[in-house]
C-alpha cells in the first residue's frame, strides 16, 4: 500500500468520524450519565420546591414526583434512577402533618410507582389515598412485603392492589 492511499484512509475515516461527531451533536445525543445527572438536578429542584412556603410551588412539586415513576418521562428517560428515592420522599413527607391538599397529592402519588414491594409506609398519613386499580389502565399497585404500620388508611382504596405478606399492623383501615 502506497504512502498516498494510507493517506486518503486516514482522510475517510477521520471524516466518518467527524461527521458522525457532527450527527450526534445534531441530534442532540446523551450518554446515560448525562441523561442520569440532568435527572439528579430535576429530583433537586422538586425537593427545593416541596420545601417551599408556597403552597402552589410545594403542590405543583408533588405532582412532578410522579414523572420520576415513569420511565416515558425525561426524568424517567435515563431507566428511572431516582424510584426508591422519590417513594422514600413522599413516605418521609406523609409521616408529617401536611395540608389536606398536598397530603392527598402525596399519597395519590404512590400509585404512579406501582412497585411499593417492600415499601416503608409506617405510620404515614394515606387518607382517601388511591392506590387502587383504575379502569383502562394495565398495572396494578405492589405492596407486598411493604410495611403500613400504624399507617392511617382512612377512606384509601387499595382495590386489586397485590398485598402479599403486607404488615398492616396497627394501621387504620
Amino acid at each position: 500500500m502506497s504512502q498516498e492511499s494510507i493517506q486518503a484512509w486516514v482522510a475517510v475515516v477521520g471524516a466518518l468520524l467527524a461527521a458522525t461527531l457532527g450527527l450526534l451533536k445534531y441530534f442532540n445525543y446523551r450518554s446515560k450519565r448525562d441523561r442520569v445527572a440532568a435527572v439528579g438536578e430535576s429530583f433537586l429542584a422538586v425537593v427545593e420546591a416541596l420545601a417551599s412556603d408556597n403552597l402552589t410551588k410545594r403542590m405543583a412539586a408533588a405532582v412532578l414526583l410522579r414523572r420520576f415513576f415513569d420511565s416515558g418521562t425525561e426524568q424517567g428517560s435515563a431507566g428511572t434512577p431516582y424510584v426508591k428515592e422519590a417513594i422514600a420522599l413522599i413516605a418521609g413527607m406523609l409521616r408529617e402533618e401536611q395540608p389536606p391538599r398536598i397530603q392527598k397529592v402525596l399519597a395519590d402519588g404512590l400509585r404512579y410507582a406501582t412497585d411499593l414491594k417492600g415499601a416503608d409506609l409506617q405510620r404515614c398519613d394515606l387518607k382517601n389515598a388511591y392506590l387502587g386499580a383504575r379502569s383502562g389502565t394495565q398495572h396494578i399497585v405492589d405492596l407486598s412485603d411493604a410495611d403500613l404500620f400504624e399507617a392511617d388508611c382512612t377512606g384509601a382504596s387499595l382495590r386489586q392492589a397485590l398485598a402479599v405478606k403486607t404488615v398492616f399492623y396497627g394501621a387504620v383501615l
